[in-house]
């Protein structure tokens, strides 16, 4: 079972000497046949999956920085895994809040572990390999961002040049699956390059979606020092610059849905962006040297730095 995307889906059949029209489903097996609890380091994308091997385990995992939700329990003589919890309880699992959580969630502690809401429903974590057999659960935490072999270059024109090329083959990778692409912008400078990236990647023709969170009506915040509270007129300003950019404004997410539909394998509400920061944030390992709030062009200004981090809105969606 696999759900998402693999963005090296040529790169792979290539290595595992497959017929390129192969699925992903299928890619992704081999690549477990081949490669084994190292097959996850080699694919490249958004997905979560599961495989069933010769011996009658369950082998879970999921993408690094962002994947599809993927749960089990097992109480040693029966499991049940879902890409939400619902199907779950269906099946007979006891429907116990779990309280620490509740109040974990309260204090705005994130738990970044296997645990969730419920007693004994377990979350697959991203970057990690769960397997389970009758004898209990073992984890695989293949990915850890804190230990990334460090990227060299000689000159400091090299990072910048390499973090372009990611770029732009990261926004490729993924506008292929999008029928109709979006972007969250913001009035900083990372969504604003990709946004740059994607309308450099579509066709001349083609238009892009902007959506863009603003205060309420009569919302009043003066600014501090190098913040802003209202993303709004540097938005406009980002959009003068690029005629292709329809900029949606929006109070609640349901603006989003109000604007028109949306198609896009990456999220719910995100088309192309979170795609080009992973690879960016694989490639430069950390290298980061700040956000910089003020973009005068972005048409001329190609990524001095990246942001070693990646954010994208996810939902539930069933497999």
């Amino acid at each position: 079972m696999f759900e998402g995307t693999l963005d090296n889906h040529a790169d792979l059949t290539g290595r595992l000497g497959l017929n390129p029209g192969n699925t992903q489903e299928v890619v992704f097996a081999h690549a477990v046949a081949r490669w084994g609890d190292g097959a996850d380091s080699r694919c490249i994308g958004d997905y979560a999956a599961v495989v069933i091997d010769r011996d009658g385990s369950l082998r879970m995992s999921r993408s690094p920085w962002a994947a599809p939700s993927l749960f089990y329990v097992s109480d040693g003589k029966a499991a049940v895994v879902s890409s939400i919890p619902r199907p779950i309880f269906a099946a007979g699992w006891p429907k116990r809040l779990r309280e620490t959580q509740l109040a974990e969630t309260l204090f705005w502690i994130e738990n970044a572990g296997d645990e969730h809401w419920y007693d004994g429903v377990r979350r697959v974590p991203y970057g990690t390999v769960v397997r389970l057999t009758r004898r209990g659960v073992t984890t695989h935490e293949w990915y850890d961002p804190l230990d990334l072999t460090p990227v060299r270059f000689p000159h400091d024109e090299d990072y910048v040049e390499h973090g372009n090329h990611l770029l732009t083959e990261a926004t490729e990778a993924a506008l292929r699956p999008a029928r109709k692409p979006a972007i969250l912008l913001s009035g900083g400078l990372d969504s604003a390059i990709v946004a740059d990236e994607i309308l450099r990647r579509l066709p001349d023709q083609e238009r892009l979606r902007s959506y863009t969170f603003v205060p309420l009506a009569g919302y009043v915040e003066a600014d501090r020092a190098g913040h802003f509270s209202n993303d709004r007129s540097r938005v406009e300003a980002f959009a003068a610059m690029h005629p292709r950019l329809d900029p949606t404004w929006a109070t609640t997410p349901s603006a989003m849905t109000d604007a028109g539909p949306i198609s896009s394998s990456r999220a719910p509400a995100v088309g192309a962006s979170c795609g080009a920061w992973r690879a960016i944030t694989r490639a430069t390992h950390g290298r980061c040297g700040g956000e910089c709030w003020h973009v005068r062009s972005c048409r001329n200004f190609r990524l001095p730095f990246a942001m070693p981090c990646a954010k994208q809105f996810t939902g539930e969606r069933p497999t």
